[in-house]
């Protein structure tokens, strides 16, 4: 019996006579001979694909149910990519494989027998996931050694949770390390690189004024919160866009800064429209930016994602659209950020998966070379929008937090993280992310590395500013 794609062989009336498997994958050197002397020397060794060979039969007694069995089995067993693949007699390792070469039967009415031949492209065979944490905080016995107990190095991931402000982050081996940020040393300040001036988890409305005005619409209806989200409570009526909107000011002005909300537009069904903004506000409750995810197709299901510095008669969008692909941004749930230092505009989205990561990113900037968008940000906007009588899409705002942007000398670093901060340093996929979002401050001599065989030393500096723990299957040749 073995399983492949999410089912296993005896979900089906076909019998597995055999499994053909060898004791390792097709091993090849290569040598190079030298005149004159005897033998030669071993340059490379090369592994090929691990093969699997099934011999089946399969059988039933009515001739038009044993063609609907094998037309069944060619959709199962059909596939682009390698799909997990396990036998019976191993169930705790793993594989990933293909169906490759000829699927022929021997047939005798309704009798058939034939080879399924299984390939991996990655010869490996993979045991469960296992976690071992290497550095506690609160527990300095931890010896951050990680066995692996396989025949074969394997790659693990490493989740940091940051429990005090820290300018690094280095998780180092025997022979490599992957460091984060920059070490704080003698010469230097660690200081933040921005000050929260807003924080709204939207678990109350307390604080929060009605707002006077919105793109191309009117205000009407009123918010409500549902203790973690902002939601509308009606929209009012109107002949374009029309809804609530709600203005809070921030702790102070500030010049240098970014605004990040958390936020939902899910456009389903197709013929419903809506729309979720943030609008930044100056001191006289003047536009000087929005985000938002907009749907405003009448026939079919599109959220757009926009982000404009300046208001809607002067501004300039400096991203607008769903990028490669209509549905892109559907179904919306996830991360808008905009910033602005000096005159460098920034904008980000993406949405958040199941795991808290982004996926489907999109950034952009512009250059403010004319000086058109500079007054201070001293407030911050929600509208939820309908669109005239046509029925509202599901709007969300879940978390809106402004910050102050300092501006860093030469002698000062940049905290890289704070309490809460999640890293996630995945040398399978060579990728780190803070918080779901991909991070880029490496240093460059960080190189990932895998795990041995046998019992690996980690070193986790500082020691004190994280609690570390490691993600890995050990694999096996």
């Amino acid at each position: 019996m073995f399983y492949f794609k999410g089912k296993w062989s005896n979900e089906y009336p076909i019998i597995v006579n055999r499994i053909i498997r060898g004791i390792l994958s097709p091993i090849s050197r290569d040598f190079l001979e030298i005149p004159a002397r005897p033998g030669a020397f071993l340059q490379n060794t090369k592994r090929g694909l691990n093969a699997f060979k099934v011999e089946i039969t399969i059988h039933h007694e009515d001739v038009e149910e044993y063609n609907t069995l094998i037309r069944d089995l060619a959709g199962w067993l059909f596939s682009k990519k390698a799909e997990e693949f396990i036998i019976a007699k191993d169930p705790s390792i793993k594989y990933y494989a293909v169906l490759e070469g000829s699927t022929d039967l021997n047939e005798i009415v309704t009798l058939g027998e034939g080879v399924l031949t299984f390939v991996c492209p990655n010869p490996d065979g993979q045991g469960p996931l296992k976690g071992i944490t290497i550095n506690d905080t609160s527990d300095p016995s931890i010896d951050g050694i990680i066995a692996n107990n396989g025949t074969a190095e394997t790659f693990p991931k490493f989740i940091a949770e940051i429990t005090q402000l820290t300018t690094s982050l280095s998780i180092v081996s025997s022979e490599y390390h992957v460091t984060l940020g920059s070490p704080d040393n003698v010469d230097s300040t660690p200081v933040p690189p921005r000050e929260r001036v807003f924080n709204e988890t939207m678990s109350s409305t307390t604080g929060w004024t009605n707002g006077s005005s919105v793109d191309e619409g009117t205000v009407g209806g009123t918010f409500t919160t549902d203790g973690q989200n902002f939601i509308p409570n009606g929209f009012g009526t109107g002949n374009s866009w029309h809804g609530p909107a709600a203005k809070k000011s921030l702790t102070t002005p500030v010049q240098d800064f970014m605004v990040e909300a958390v936020m939902d537009n899910d456009n389903s069904p197709v013929a419903s429209l809506g729309r979720v903004e943030l609008y930044l506000l100056d001191e006289n409750s003047q536009v000087i930016g929005v985000m938002g995810v907009k749907d405003s197709w009448k026939n079919e299901k599109t959220n757009t994602v926009y982000f404009r510095a300046g208001s809607l008669n002067n501004g300039t969008y400096i991203l607008n659209g769903y990028g490669s692909k209509k549905t892109n941004y559907n179904d919306f749930y996830g991360y808008l950020r905009i910033e602005r230092v000096g005159t460098l505009w920034t904008v980000y989205v993406a949405r958040i998966d199941a795991n808290g990561n982004h996926f489907v990113e999109w950034s952009k900037s512009f250059r403010d070379s004319k000086n058109f968008y500079t007054a201070r940000l001293a407030q911050i906007q929600v509208h939820f929008g309908q669109y005239q009588t046509y029925t509202p899409t599901t709007l969300r705002v879940r978390d809106i937090n402004g910050y102050k942007i300092n501006d860093l000398s030469s002698t000062q670093i940049p905290y890289i993280g704070q309490p809460g901060d999640i890293f996630e340093i995945d040398h399978i996929v060579k990728k780190v992310r803070k918080n779901g979002e991909l991070f880029s401050d490496i240093d460059l001599s960080s190189r990932f590395f895998a795990l041995k065989n046998g019992n690996n030393a980690l070193e986790v500096y500082p020691k004190n500013v994280a609690i570390v723990s490691a993600e890995y299957r050990e694999r096996y040749l």
